[in-house]
């Protein structure tokens, strides 16, 4: 299956290096904004027309969105294998913002494609459903009633989600959980099963065992239960504690299972008359239906890093390892750990996802420009994970927030005069807060 393609873009500077921005655990890579230049053209001009067309919303949000859709869409049809690891494209993401930055519009947009397959997959199981009733149902035919398929899941019990997992259990389905306010998804912890819904979704992040017995049917086993989950938050503290802040989400490794997008805030834009490409939404549309058309056709697509890509990925994790014996053994330090610890399965979910999306998804292997990318996109993710755990830690003071603005700005061209102008305070305090960067 792998094979070597000379048309690859080039990633080696003139002395013959690898092009890797910064050192590779990731600190100080993926700042500002979640890149996406491995893109093809088609998907980049998607992210920046989508962010146009949104009243210049961050593009986080929609590259956040559009890599969960396709790992969405590609099921349990595509993945990447390395040694003992077996790893899909599901993700749990989080579009952490204020109301005014515009979350739910792109991400819905995103989703969009993965709606209208649902409309056909409700129609045969309805149709199923329908022609076994006719015929007595269960009770002369000894056929129960199929759950009704789906891809996006809402408003629904755990157990109800469950039964939809099971029915799909066997096909390349893998459907995903997607909340306009993702604390309504913790609101159902305790409410069901015994308390045992946080158990149920770390199992469904890494593709496990799934058994539920019922007093009123029969017991349910799901094999390779997996799940995907997407949705938006406000950065409000409390909404955030009420979230994320649980003692046992914190220490369970449950956080850490969680891709946080939250862009650093900028001036809103005032916005202008938009002039809609439907063009560009139609691609979406039309790539996403794509992918959806060849997960029935055949055996797995199983992919595998090549050489160079198995290399830089084992060069990630040992300096991660490295960084993990250094760390201070206090809580903050104990909470990064965890979150460099989940970023090698985050890394691979998201190289598999984000390959489809790139110039080269036939290439048959996942390549250098994969992996690195994939790293540089960790970098983005662990940054807004320590930044998630500063607000529900309470220590994220507006003095820390702009100093970490400060480092991780965009625009480095910004002196600290106009940074100083921008926020509306003196330059004398700007110099004081950054004072060594």
């Amino acid at each position: 299956m792998e094979q070597e393609h000379t048309n690859l873009p080039s990633m080696e500077n003139e002395a013959g290096g690898f092009n890797l921005p910064n050192p590779i655990t990731g600190q100080g890579i993926g700042t500002g904004e979640l890149p996406y230049d491995i893109f093809s053209d088609k998907a980049k001009e998607f992210v920046e027309h989508c962010s146009y067309m949104f009243n210049n919303c961050p593009k986080d949000f929609i590259v956040a969105g559009m890599v969960t859709a396709v790992g969405v869409a590609l099921g349990k049809w595509a993945r990447l294998d390395y040694d003992m690891y077996k790893d899909y494209g599901n993700l749990y993401v989080a579009l952490v913002g204020n109301s005014t930055v515009g979350k739910s519009s792109p991400l819905k947009q995103c989703l969009k494609p993965l709606l209208s397959i649902d409309k056909k997959l409700l129609a045969d199981s309805q149709a199923e459903r329908a022609r076994i009733k006719a015929e007595g149902g269960k009770k002369d035919t000894g056929q129960p009633l199929p759950p009704e398929k789906q891809f996006i899941i809402k408003d629904c019990t755990p157990e109800k989600r469950n039964e939809m997992l099971n029915s799909i259990d066997g096909t390349p389905l893998m459907p995903c959980t997607y909340f306009d306010e993702l604390n309504s998804i913790f609101k159902q912890f305790g409410r069901y099963n015994n308390n045992s819904e946080m158990e149920d979704l770390l199992t469904m992040f890494d593709g496990g065992i799934i058994k539920v017995s019922r007093k009123s049917a029969d017991t349910m086993l799901i094999e390779n239960a997996l799940l995907s989950i997407i949705g938006t938050v406000q950065d409000d503290i409390d909404i955030l504690k009420d979230s994320f802040a649980n003692k046992t989400m914190l220490k369970s490794g449950f956080n850490p299972r969680w891709l946080f997008v939250f862009p650093d805030e900028e001036p809103l834009q005032h916005v202008d008359k938009k002039i809609k490409r439907p063009e560009v939404f139609e691609w979406w549309d039309s790539f996403i239906h794509g992918i959806y058309s060849r997960i029935w056709q055949g055996k797995p697509y199983v992919l595998h890093m090549d050489e160079d890509a198995e290399q830089l990925y084992i060069d990630y994790i040992n300096a991660k390892r490295d960084e993990i014996n250094q760390l201070a053994k206090d809580e903050r330090g104990r909470y990064l750990m965890w979150v460099l610890g989940k970023l090698d399965i985050h890394c691979l979910k998201w190289a598999l996802a984000s390959h489809f999306l790139s110039k080269y998804p036939d290439r048959g292997c996942i390549n250098l420009a994969d992996i690195d990318y994939s790293i540089r996109a960790m970098g983005y993710f662990r940054r807004t994970q320590m930044k998630i755990y500063d607000i529900l830690a309470g220590n994220s003071t507006k003095k820390q927030q702009w100093l970490n603005e400060w480092i991780h700005r965009t625009d480095k061209s910004e002196t600290k005069q106009q940074f100083a102008k921008r926020k509306g305070v003196s330059d004398k305090y700007v110099y004081k807060i950054t004072q060594g960067f």
